[in-house]
């Protein structure tokens, strides 16, 4: 499943309900016939006196930028070069404007220097950081996900397998390139990985109706457009295993990671609900950690659609006094999962809830790093709960109750964490859980991918299935000296 901001995916009950859903958080499209393998196969209170923080960034960008889905190539969603916005002075912030971007907004709003990309079903527009005024407008194709930004390149995933570049100074159309034959759903949020731009391809349409959709993982030139690797993640004769989120990659080491979903029926792959490693430059999967088997769903029967929703985080640790690399990710199953990168081991689990195919329960979309905890929120058929879990060892170090579901990625930024609750965003402290601070959205569902950069935060809402209510506004808060 997806965001990218970013996006999502639900098994509903009904076709109706799930091509909704598919279309509009993380697409229904016909299944084509397979590509031949390589492809292979705090209180507010008591801050009042604190000092106003410095303005704004109003350059051209640095490395504290929000450039994609998950903030880093790694989907850490932990922007730890973010300094103006504290524990001490975030309850100061407050609603610098607001932009109707006329549907759902799904996607992370892109915080780029003085500027922001945000994108809403296609609808890609540039915005002037500081004020909301519009810069350009295109439309670039059918997408619920989130861009990517690299070297004055936008990239964004649309409908039917389409990769897009545009040129971020004034939206317009580089390249547009296939990067696989079959007709992708456009979930999956791309990740510029290098020389590379890394997609994934998912089908809900196929999941609904029984088509013979594999999922894959793919990689383009990311000046050229041109399609390097293509790789299907369920083997020839089985179906699914879909990549509903944005890969993360491991740039340095040359490899590249992707979460799973479910068979689309029988038989079973080993492939499906997993966590996948991938070669950056080939393609060649190097190791697959199962975390569940035989879970061949469709609307037939079978089940139980515990799909890894969200992109594998990865980060850093001491294990047993070694600094250690590991991926982690939760699943709708609400079972939260930490590897090894280097051998695929699995180094702990923990289960924080039960699952529902519609998403209602379990973990959907969401983690994020603290640089000391993992953090999860889980729906638990009402309101959700917020959990930190030790990094190292998966040890709830504390968690909260929040005031609705979670549909939406949270974010971390030097000790202060955002999270889109229901139609609320809540400004908590990671190390306590701690309330700082709640928004009201402009009435819609918090959804989207939330992005913090420069001293701003910026996110979008609007959600049309499920439990969810529509809307259109993206939202940017800031200091009021940096507005």
């Amino acid at each position: 499943m997806s965001q990218s901001g970013v996006a999502n995916r639900s098994a509903c009950f009904t076709l109706t309900a799930l091509c909704i859903a598919l279309a509009g958080a993380f697409g229904c499209s016909d299944e084509k016939k397979p590509a031949a393998d390589h492809a292979h196969e705090v209180d507010a209170s008591d801050m009042s006196t604190t000092p106003p923080p410095p303005a704004a960034n109003a350059g051209d960008g640095d490395d504290s930028d929000w450039i994609t889905m998950g903030y880093d190539p790694g989907s850490t969603y932990f922007n730890n070069l973010e300094k103006t916005i504290t524990r001490q002075n975030a309850a100061l912030l407050e609603v610098a404007y607001t932009v109707d971007m006329g549907s759902n907004v799904y996607g992370a709003p892109l915080q780029v220097g003085d500027k922001i990309f945000a994108n809403a079903g296609g609808n890609v527009r540039a915005l002037k950081a500081a004020t909301g005024e519009e810069l350009w407008r295109v439309m670039a194709g059918n997408s619920s996900g989130s861009m990517s930004y690299s070297d004055g390149m936008l990239y964004l995933n649309t409908t039917g397998s389409k990769l897009v570049a545009l040129k971020a100074e004034d939206g317009s159309q580089v390249w547009m390139s296939s990067y696989n034959t079959q007709a992708a759903d456009g979930t999956s949020s791309p990740v510029v990985a290098g020389e590379y731009v890394v997609v994934g391809g998912s089908s809900g349409g196929a999941e609904l109706g029984g088509g013979m959709f594999r999922g894959f993982l793919s990689a383009v030139d990311r000046k050229t457009g041109e399609m390097r690797w293509s790789t299907f993640t369920a083997p020839e004769g089985s179906k699914g295993a879909s990549i509903w989120s944005s890969p993360s990659a491991d740039v340095e080491a040359g490899v590249t990671y992707a979460g799973t979903g479910n068979n689309y029926g029988p038989p079973a792959s080993d492939t499906s609900d997993s966590i996948i490693q991938f070669d950056l430059k080939t393609g060649t999967i190097n190791y697959k950690y199962q975390a569940r088997q035989n879970d061949a769903f469709s609307l037939s029967g079978g089940g139980p659609d515990w799909d890894f929703g969200a992109n594998p985080v990865l980060y850093e640790t001491l294990v047993g006094g070694v600094m250690t690399k590991l991926a982690a990710a939760g699943d709708k199953g609400g079972v939260t999962h930490a590897i090894r990168r280097d051998t695929g081991e699995q180094v702990w689990t923990r289960t924080l809830g039960m699952g529902t195919a519609d998403g209602g329960r379990g973990i959907f979309t969401n983690s994020a790093w603290t640089g000391k905890y993992m953090l999860f929120a889980v729906n638990e058929g009402g309101p959700a709960t917020l959990f930190a879990l030790d990094g190292a060892t998966g040890d709830i170090k504390w968690m909260r109750a929040l005031p609705g579901q979670v549909w939406g990625r949270t974010a971390v930024v030097n000790g202060v964490g955002f999270v889109g609750t229901g139609t609320a965003l809540e400004i908590f402290d990671v190390e306590t859980g701690e309330l700082i601070k709640s928004f009201p959205s402009m009435g819609g569902t918090v959804a989207s991918t939330i992005t913090v950069a420069h001293g701003r935060v910026a996110f979008g809402e609007g959600l049309t299935w499920t439990s969810g209510i529509a809307g259109q506004m993206l939202t940017v808060l800031a200091f009021p000296a940096a507005k």
